[in-house]
């Protein structure tokens, strides 16, 4: 019974106490009952309260009186008063249907059911047409989990009060339980039609469209809900949700941030604030809110696996793990947090344990085509292209329309005939439900299998649409990229390095491999971890996330790379320090491990305050060949200038200026290896480089693709073939579409 039903019950029970009413003699008694219920019906409990106690020291077996004062009880929270006082009333007259009712809420606020049911039924026997009491039983009933039986007390109330607004908001809310939202939605409007400010049902009602995906509908409701209850978290919170769902993300923030407000420890509106502002890619806030969260609710399991996203996002593997984890702790069976603690391990190279994650995945979930799918891919990157091939023709059974394993089959092999796989692609472009991501790295597929079989017009032309595709959501800054290059140049010269140059750790531990993506960078770090001394640890994420953290790390808000001035012997040696344990979680005993992070090259000033003693490994190509390879690589957006010929090459340029700086300001030890002197003269080239390495020949090193290690990048398939030239000059197959490229690169003649 809600407050107005109460008020409404406390004025029919004390309607016609007069003084001079009623059996009993004595004016002055009934004066003194007469206040009480004057008192009650106003709220007044305090009052009312201390007149039905004086009525009742002179008429202490007065029915009504102990009626009326359990009925104040029970309104104040003092359910076994109430249920003391009104089985007095009760004892004294057993035929009053009103007692046997309010007996009956009284054990119900108890929950105490079975005796809260007798006594409704006990009063609908001596009055059968009382939509309030068959209302009440309904509640009852519900709370026993008898949803039939509740349902159709619910409709008995109606059928005698037709416009009881609750009794239609609580039916509603049963059938809602029962699947049935559109008869639910009806209750709920004839509810709002006999009470249109309530508050609760214009939410309940806003949350059975959400159920059916009616957004605008559900967002109209909960704004009505919040025009009479503005200060309600959960419809703030509700709200939110509808507007995260249609897509409008800023107003989704804002209402969450109201439900926060409202309500500091709501963890459901933390944990919605933080993914949709991962989906606005503000992951330091999103990680906020969600840490908000869990400070609230510790095993909030989504929020750990959200948590786990962002960090990898940022490529903090190590962190997401735990964050993943820490959702198994308490959901064991959670499949995708098997499988992303796989690609994460994937990503940190530790192909054994992302391979176990994998499985165990799939024990829980035999039929999860993504694990499938990261196994195949964890084969392939051990070499193991046939077994690859057997997971990947499984993801496919179980997920026909996984563009991303029949890609993944596709990079694994050359193709010499393809009709087979031409015919599957060009299926995947004809789905009209195709997501633009899938229908991107179809087209790559497909031009990869056209340039495989030497068809280079169809080859460019899906190159082409793909990189298209890609540009819409990209965003490269040409004249940002110069003022970034411009300001490493400022920040990092030679006379700045020159003086700092006994700043941070004197290890000759690390080997940085260096250029533009597709120079060779991958066919150089095998050779050298194919040598007995040496581990290659591939493309690390560290020195990039070191770089994005320094201002914090240095206690400051000056931005890299002017921060790096702040950079003393202290600050230098305990970066360096944490990036060489960093590398040597991949190797405790090698007396070189290689970082092959390309993009490396924009941070050697960096490098150089921490490793002085590293070397530097540079390797270059024809830039015509460079571009256009990275043109025809889907970076999945990881690289913002590689989608546009004309971008490539002003990126190649700005490249280009830095190296060329480094090469006078670095006081670190640098090798150029040119790609296509390494592939025509392998030995020799090989020789130099293990030389520069300071390390003894070793033999293994010309069969670089017979080592079985983890190779993760685009030329996971070449890398494993002996050196072969057929890249060199790959450009002139297209030479008539390179015109943006040519000229961006300043190679037209005049």
């Amino acid at each position: 019974m809600n407050r107005k039903q109460r008020r409404q019950a406390v004025k029919q029970a004390t309607t016609g106490f007069q003084p001079g009413a009623g059996a009993d003699p004595g004016a002055a008694v009934h004066s003194v009952l007469a206040a009480a219920a004057r008192h009650h019906q106003a709220g007044r409990f305090s009052e009312a309260e201390a007149l039905y106690r004086q009525f009742l020291q002179a008429r202490p077996n007065h029915p009504k009186a102990l009626h009326l004062l359990g009925v104040l009880a029970h309104q104040t929270g003092r359910h076994e008063a109430a249920i003391e006082l009104i089985g007095k009333a009760i004892a004294v007259n057993d035929a009053e249907p009103a007692y046997h009712n309010h007996f009956g809420e009284a054990h119900r606020a108890l929950g105490r059911f079975d005796e809260a049911i007798a006594h409704y039924r006990r009063a609908l026997a001596l009055q059968p047409r009382d939509a309030g009491t068959h209302y009440n039983l309904a509640n009852a009933l519900k709370g026993q989990g008898k949803l039939e039986e509740a349902v159709r007390e619910y409709r008995r109330a109606l059928k005698i009060q037709p416009d009881f607004a609750g009794a239609h908001n609580n039916l509603a809310n049963m059938l809602m339980e029962q699947g049935k939202a559109d008869e639910a939605i009806s209750h709920y409007r004839r509810a709002l039609a006999a009470k249109p400010d309530d508050a609760t049902t214009h939410k309940n009602l806003a949350n059975a469209f959400f159920s059916q995906s009616k957004f605008d509908d559900a967002i109209a409701h909960y704004r009505q809900a919040l025009n009479i209850l503005p200060n309600n978290a959960e419809i703030h919170h509700n709200l939110g949700e509808a507007l995260r769902q249609k897509g409008e993300l800023e107003d989704a923030v804002a209402s969450f941030q109201q439900a926060v407000a409202i309500r500091v420890d709501y963890p459901e509106a933390l944990y919605n604030l933080g993914r949709t502002l991962k989906a606005q890619e503000k992951l330091e806030e999103a990680m906020t809110a969600l840490r908000q969260a869990l400070a609230v609710k510790p095993d909030f399991v989504t929020a750990h696996y959200e948590l786990g996203a962002c960090l990898s996002e940022q490529d903090r593997d190590e962190e997401a793990i735990e964050s993943y984890r820490q959702a198994l702790a308490t959901k064991p069976d959670l499949t995708e947090a098997h499988a992303s603690i796989g690609r994460c391990l994937q990503n940190l190279g530790r192909i054994a344990e992302a391979t176990e994650s994998y499985h165990q995945a799939l024990a829980i979930k035999p039929d999860m085509a993504r694990a499938h799918a990261g196994i195949g891919r964890c084969l392939q990157i051990m070499g193991r292209f046939e077994e690859a091939e057997e997971w990947f023709r499984q993801t496919l059974a179980l997920d026909p329309d996984g563009v991303g394993a029949y890609l993944g089959s596709v990079s694994g092999q050359k193709f010499t005939s393809a009709d087979e796989e031409i015919a599957h692609l060009k299926g995947f472009l004809n789905d009209k439900d195709l997501r633009p991501a899938q229908h991107i790295g179809a087209n790559f597929g497909l031009a990869k299998i056209f340039d495989d079989l030497g068809r280079y017009d169809e080859a460019f032309t899906h190159y082409r649409v793909a990189n298209e595709l890609a540009y819409k959501d990209i965003n490269y800054d040409v004249e940002g990229d110069e003022r970034r290059v411009d300001g490493l140049i400022s920040a990092f010269t030679k006379e700045f390095l020159e003086k700092r140059a006994s700043l941070g750790v004197a290890s000759e531990l690390p080997v940085f491999i260096i250029g533009m993506p597709r120079s060779g960078t991958t066919l150089v770090e095998q050779i050298i971890a194919s040598h007995s001394q040496a581990f290659g640890a591939g493309e690390l994420t560290e020195i990039n996330r070191m770089v994005r953290t320094l201002p914090k790390t240095l206690d400051t808000t000056t931005p890299y790379p002017e921060c790096a001035t702040l950079i003393d012997r202290e600050a230098a040696r305990r970066l360096a320090a944490g990036y060489l344990e960093h590398l040597r979680g991949f190797s405790s005993d090698a007396d070189r491990i290689t970082d092959k992070a390309p993009g490396n090259f924009n941070s050697i000033g960096l490098i150089a305050l921490m490793l002085p003693k590293a070397r530097i490994i540079h390797c270059r190509r024809d830039p015509m060949d460079t571009c256009l390879s990275c043109y025809f690589q889907n970076f999945r957006s990881a690289l913002n200038f590689a989608y546009d010929l004309r971008d490539l090459g002003l990126h190649y340029r700005q490249y280009q200026k830095l190296m060329q700086h480094w090469r006078s300001a670095s006081p670190v030890p640098m090798l150029e290896v040119s790609y296509e002197e390494l592939v025509s003269n392998q030995e020799k080239g090989s020789r130099e480089i293990i030389d520069f390495c300071g390390l003894e020949w070793d033999d293994r090193c010309l069969a670089f693709h017979e080592l079985e290690r983890p190779v993760q990048t685009a030329s996971l398939w070449q890398v494993r073939q002996p050196i072969y030239t057929s890249s060199v000059g790959r450009w002139r197959h297209y030479e008539k579409y390179l015109g943006p490229l040519k000229e961006s690169l300043g190679l037209t003649e005049t």
